[in-house]
């Protein structure tokens, strides 16, 4: 009866795992990033999180500003 039991819970916690990847992969999300300026820190983690979001089924969004903080301001409020 205590391994029916282990293999029953086993079982319900592995669906309960796989269960939220497998309807995070029917729906792709996005995600928007505004910067300041594109600059080579910024560009080396966007190619950092352009990597993880490719493999979780992610559109990844990105605008620049080019320096200009009104401008960042609108492409903000633009997503909302």
């Amino acid at each position: 009866m205590f391994k029916l039991t282990q293999l029953v819970l086993s079982g319900s916690l592995l669906t309960c795992l796989t269960l939220p990847n497998l309807h995070a992969q029917q729906k792709e999300r996005t995600v928007g990033f505004t910067v300041y300026s594109m600059t080579s820190w910024v560009t080396w983690g966007k190619q950092g999180v352009d990597t993880v979001a490719k493999a979780d089924n992610v559109k990844v969004l990105w605008n620049s500003a080019d320096t200009d903080v009104n401008k960042q301001i609108s492409q903000d409020s633009a997503v909302h």
